[in-house]
């Protein structure tokens, strides 16, 4: 990559990310989903010189409290400072795609459209406006990989270095760091052989990163800072399979099925690049057996979503609606999501068969570049997601997947670019990327609403008299080893809408870009309160 390709990458990419941010309007002084918890952590090293960690925290967390204290140490400590940093990295996150792809051997075109289909990924785009680790862990992770590719073409210990540190980087933040190096140690004697240096030069990063994650618990316990929930969808995993049962074996399926989505419609963009020269009958075979299952159970997306839901974006937490399961927010026609999941599908269907038949080709010849390559990503994808098959899925973590996959795609060497398919592709991303602008922008939303109505609330109450969703809870109520995400009483309600039990006080007005276009957050009072259980004045009508 030359010096005017990079600079057309990332103005290109700064401009079209800067342009969904303005769009997607992050501003606002409040958590979003677990950022909480890091906030609070940065707060206390800052604070006191330590490291807390809450007992909520399942990932090692460190990297990224540290990133945090220094982006505080430059522009203060607040949650639209740290969100603005993790906007940054995502935008970085996006060029190191490119860059992944091209050291892969990808052209410009295959490339830029694996940044763009990043670009205007909904959960990429809202996770990156949150104090989350998944931004600082994708970049770092891509980094990585973009060093590993060129350590598999000419091995050096210098490329194998700087891949073992950003890994080593990576695993400071997220223990699924240790992914690569594991792929890495497979991938290299398969390109190269194994000899004395292969091997050495195979082995450290996963010796350096494994003993860095071996580590880093021992020294927390021993320090009295190792969080209880730490590594807890791993010991979850290996319980199971210590003693599965049919319903933990049912349930992997359906997690397994899901993941499949989700990595459909992250990659659809993308597979409209990939030939279908071979393989049709067994892609239309895979493809309608999807379609059957779909039509015969009814199940279709979204399901099992931490962050997408009918019709929205976002962790919604709120009572009225995660609690008691009331009808509040809009929901789209059961027709959209069929299309929706069926086209998921379709492309899973297309990528299973034609990767796998690329894979194939590439043993059969003996094209030892293509077979490294492509076992080394493909072990990483499985990496990233066999664990979620066997434990807890999170669709935020299915994003370090996207690069191993698309990266894949490099060893192709007929992917190309006509009229048709960069129309079609257009007509995908532009539409993605609007909608994923749109979601973001009602998720911050309703948002700013939500904490207009706490702060007017809270003049009047105690957080253990409110209950104002698991943000609030955790900003509020959090301690630990305390049942900190129930309020004590719940005299005071902020809601999407009318509540049995309790009277509407105050409303919040916000404007969406999805529909019902107008919506409110209401602050409702538990019927028969007196007046003498608020610690404030008399109830005032809120701004609109």
């Amino acid at each position: 990559m030359n010096r005017r390709e990079a600079f057309v990458v990332v103005t290109a990419t700064a401009a079209a990310w800067v342009f969904l941010i303005v769009l997607m309007n992050p501003r606002g002084e409040f958590p979003m989903m677990d950022d909480w918890i890091y906030h609070r952590m940065v707060a206390a090293w800052i604070a006191d010189g330590r490291l807390a960690i809450p007992d909520v925290t399942q990932m090692v967390a460190v990297g990224h409290v540290a990133l945090g204290v220094a982006v505080a140490g430059v522009v203060g400590l607040s949650f639209e400072a740290l969100r603005l940093a993790m906007l940054v990295i995502g935008w970085l996150g996006i060029v190191a795609v490119y860059a992944a792809c091209r050291a892969f051997g990808a052209g410009p075109g295959v490339a830029g459209l694996a940044a763009a289909t990043l670009l205007v990924n909904p959960v990429y785009l809202t996770m990156s406006a949150t104090f989350m680790t998944d931004a600082p862990f994708f970049l770092l992770s891509t980094l990585a990989l973009i060093f590993y590719a060129r350590a598999l073409e000419a091995p050096s210990w210098g490329s194998v270095a700087i891949a073992t540190a950003l890994s080593a980087a990576a695993g400071a933040i997220r223990q699924p760091a240790l992914i690569l190096p594991a792929g890495f140690v497979v991938a290299l004697p398969l390109r190269h052989g194994l000899d004395r240096r292969i091997a050495a030069l195979a082995a450290v990063p996963f010796a350096i990163v494994g003993a860095e994650l071996a580590a880093l618990p021992i020294a927390l316990e021993a320090a009295g800072r190792l969080p209880r929930d730490y590594n807890l969808p791993l010991r979850e995993m290996m319980r199971h399979l210590r003693a599965p049962d049919v319903e933990w074996l049912s349930f992997s399926a359906k997690r397994g099925l899901n993941i499949g989505f989700h990595l459909g419609w992250f990659l659809l963009p993308f597979a409209l690049l990939v030939p279908l020269r071979r393989g049709l009958q067994t892609t239309a075979i895979f493809s309608a057996l999807i379609g059957l299952a779909v039509l015969a159970t009814g199940k279709v997306a979204p399901w099992g979503s931490s962050l997408l839901y009918d019709f929205g974006l976002g962790g919604v937490s709120l009572y009225d609606v995660a609690v008691l399961g009331l009808p509040h927010l809009p929901r789209a026609p059961w027709s959209f999501w069929f299309v929706f999941t069926i086209a998921s599908g379709i492309v899973v269907a297309i990528l299973v068969v034609q990767w796998g038949l690329t894979l194939g080709d590439a043993f059969a010849g003996r094209d030892r570049r293509a077979c490294a390559l492509g076992v080394f990503a493909l072990l990483a994808a499985a990496g990233y997601t066999g664990p979620m098959v066997l434990s807890w899925f999170y669709d935020r973590y299915l994003l370090p997947v996207v690069p191993c996959l698309v990266v894949y795609a490099a060893i192709r060497r007929d992917l190309t670019f006509t009229a048709r398919r960069v129309a079609a592709s257009v007509a995908i991303l532009v539409p993605l990327g609007l909608a994923a602008a749109a979601a973001g922008h009602d998720y911050l939303a309703w948002n700013r609403a939500r904490w207009q109505g706490l702060a007017f609330l809270m003049t009047r109450a105690t957080p253990q008299q409110i209950d104002g969703g698991y943000e609030f809870a955790g900003l509020t109520r959090y301690a630990d080893g305390s049942d900190w995400q129930k309020p004590a009483e719940r005299t005071f309600l902020v809601a999407f809408g009318p509540v049995p039990g309790y009277r509407e006080i105050a409303r919040f007005e916000y404007a969406t870009w999805l529909p019902p276009r107008r919506a409110a957050i209401l602050a409702l009072e538990r019927d028969g309160v007196s007046s003498s259980t608020r610690t404030g004045a008399g109830l005032r009508t809120a701004d609109r």
